[in-house]
């Protein structure tokens, strides 16, 4: 999980990747932006319960009184009529601050700003049909839960308090809000979701770092399935791994995941490098949709470059 990001590096990400040319231009450029202000909220119980100080912005400090935030992108699909269906990941930096922090995909408009005009605006998209809406409401999202139980492990949603109660993490005793117990919603403290595909059946594949798991939903972000792990690896907060070693490191699970044409196959990429795996390379494997199972000998490692020295 990562601090919130903005929003111009994922929209600007993705107009500057769409420029390249099928002439294989020598290097993509910018071709337009759009920016959606970090203090964008939705309706939600309250959030940031547990998060962070900004010394810089002391009044945009949390928590955030029945207001859940909008930013923190991290994948991305096509909506209608011209949105993005966007995947939130801003949770407040960690596990252990993000348990009131909801997992939801939200629809975004952006009126992008070129050189031949537009406002550089982003706003909320209805998420059916893609029309611009006044803000962002239950017509903008779809909210990740697992009203069946489907997941192999304790949700916030199962308990009457955040963490379960813990001293350290939940000093106050802050109750679990209502709304997340009756529609067993997920939070940033039971995935880390990163990634999003739609298979050729219309559901979503969620890629998420702390197992690392696969998550299955339907259109509307039901879970349909138990989770699904990628096999000998664990990182810090995978619930199965018993007295096995982490050999990822935290926050270093699926980060970018891609599907076939025929919607039948996922590419998971680590973020982290695998413990006794060459150095600076990173796993990707293939996961076959239809027998819900990675396929035998589907891991190749990609060599990492080098860290910048500078910048961010």
């Amino acid at each position: 999980m990562k601090p919130t990001r903005l929003l111009p590096s994922a929209i600007g990400l993705a107009v500057a990747l769409c420029a390249g040319s099928a002439a294989h231009a020598a290097s993509p450029s910018l071709e337009g932006w759009a920016v959606m202000p970090a203090a964008t909220f939705s309706d939600g119980p309250t959030s940031g319960q547990f998060g962070f100080a900004n010394a810089a912005s002391p009044a945009n400090n949390p928590p955030y009184l029945n207001l859940q935030p909008v930013q923190g992108f991290s994948g991305v699909l096509q909506g209608a009529g011209g949105s993005y269906r966007f995947l939130v990941d801003n949770g407040f930096g960690t596990q252990a601050s993000s348990a009131d922090s909801l997992l939801r995909m939200y629809a975004v408009l952006p009126d992008f700003r070129t050189a031949s005009g537009g406002s550089g605006t982003v706003s909320a998209a209805d998420w059916a049909t893609g029309a611009a809406r006044a803000g962002f409401d239950a017509s903008t999202r779809i909210t990740l839960s697992d009203p069946n139980r489907k997941l192999g492990f304790a949700i916030q949603a199962d308990y009457a308090q955040y963490y379960n109660g813990s001293a350290s993490l939940n000093p106050k005793g802050i109750a679990v809000d209502a709304g997340i117990r009756a529609n067993q919603l997920l939070t940033g403290a039971d995935l880390d979701t990163e990634s999003v595909r739609q298979d050729k059946y219309g559901h979503l594949w969620f890629g998420d770092e702390f197992g690392p798991y696969l998550v299955k939903t339907d259109a509307t972000g039901k879970v349909l399935a138990r989770d699904v792990s990628l096999p000998g690896v664990y990182a810090p907060e995978n619930a199965y791994r018993g007295a096995a070693p982490a050999n990822l490191g935290g926050s270093r699970g699926f980060e970018g995941m891609a599907i076939n044409k025929g919607g039948d196959r996922l590419y998971t990429l680590l973020e982290g490098t695998v413990t006794g795996d060459p150095a600076k390379t990173l796993r990707i494997n293939e996961f076959n949709i239809d027998t819900n199972a990675y396929a035998a000998g589907s891991c190749s490692t990609s060599s990492m470059p080098t860290a910048p020295t500078s910048g961010t």
